[in-house]
């Protein structure tokens, strides 16, 4: 997972750290309790901070009761309380300390996710080709862009590259649904024709309704290439050059069989909100992040439907 998206929820759910007890004869009740272990396991799937989240964990009997009981007695009660005042410290300095280290995002900043399981030169060829794509989209005067390098990752297959404008990002997020679109769809079309292979159709029927699929997909992209052009003239007031199409034909091709690689693609996480949601994996990634937020941030940070019952992906 990527250090800032760790920053984000360890900052997020820090105010949820914290429970209030409440004497009841021997026993004590803790109010805040539920949000308390929900904010605690989400922290703890991000891999960091994991001897501390597991020693509140361990508290059995208040983790294993937090939605029936009420009361607990006093060792349990001191226990679970004395666990989660640590693990919120070491959480305030971790929060510290990555904000100091990663410094501030920027708006035409996108992080890309490199497949995992690829040799060293796997991982040169892959760098050499996504800078290919993104030179070819967006490095020429229709989108006035630029593709700069800016940092590495620490811990993870993440780097971060600065595409020179907002539009930019916006184009590459629209790449992406594209690439999500048409491969649902050819995944539609290759059921349908395992499908047919049960009828007993004529060898010129299926030859029909396979060019009738094929057709049917070509129309996806070719809408999609049709979206991005005219988002471009749109926003730039001239239309595009006509080399421009096939630019985006190639940065889909290559988009398409690099994210079958393992490929991860998002914008900043700070980036807005028009621009987040354009991108199909960041919008599940949005949810998840949103239903930490306090409702007063809901709407102003993300805009998404929330789902508390999400945890966040190890994408990002």
């Amino acid at each position: 997972m990527r250090l800032r998206m760790i920053r984000r929820i360890v900052d997020v759910l820090l105010e949820d750290l914290e429970v209030n007890q409440v004497a009841s004869g021997s026993n004590y009740g803790l109010e805040g309790l539920e949000a308390a272990i929900a904010a605690v396991r989400q922290i703890k799937s991000t891999g960091v901070l994991q001897e501390e989240t597991k020693a509140v964990l361990s508290v059995a009997e208040v983790v294993n009761a937090a939605q029936g009981a009420l009361l607990f007695d006093s060792q349990s009660a001191h226990n679970f309380v004395k666990a989660l005042s640590a693990l919120q410290v070491r959480a305030s300095i971790l929060k510290e300390a990555l904000s100091d280290f990663l410094g501030e995002e920027q708006e035409d900043l996108i992080a890309l996710g490199l497949p995992e399981d690829i040799r060293l030169g796997g991982v040169a060829d892959t760098m050499k080709r996504i800078e290919k794509l993104l030179e070819q989209a967006f490095v020429n005067p229709t989108v006035g862009g630029e593709v700069r390098f800016l940092d590495f990752d620490r811990g993870s297959p993440w780097l971060e590259i600065a595409l020179g404008s907002t539009l930019a990002v916006n184009l590459l997020g629209l790449m992406m649904k594209l690439v999500h679109e048409h491969r649902a769809k050819k995944q539609e079309h290759e059921t349908k024709l395992l499908m047919l292979q049960d009828l007993k159709l004529s060898v010129k029927a299926r030859e029909e309704i396979a060019l009738a699929l094929e057709n049917e997909l070509k129309a996806v992209l070719d809408d999609g290439l049709n979206s991005l052009l005219t988002r471009v003239e749109a926003e730039r007031g001239k239309k595009p050059e006509p080399e421009q199409r096939e630019r985006f034909r190639f940065a889909v091709q290559e988009l398409t069989e690099l994210t079958e690689r393992g490929l991860q693609v998002y914008p900043a996480l700070l980036a807005p909100q028009e621009t987040q949601l354009l991108f199909p994996d960041a919008a599940r990634i949005l949810t998840s992040v949103r239903a930490l937020l306090p409702p007063s941030q809901e709407a102003e940070e993300i805009g998404h439907d929330r789902d508390s019952d999400d945890e966040i992906p190890n994408g990002t």
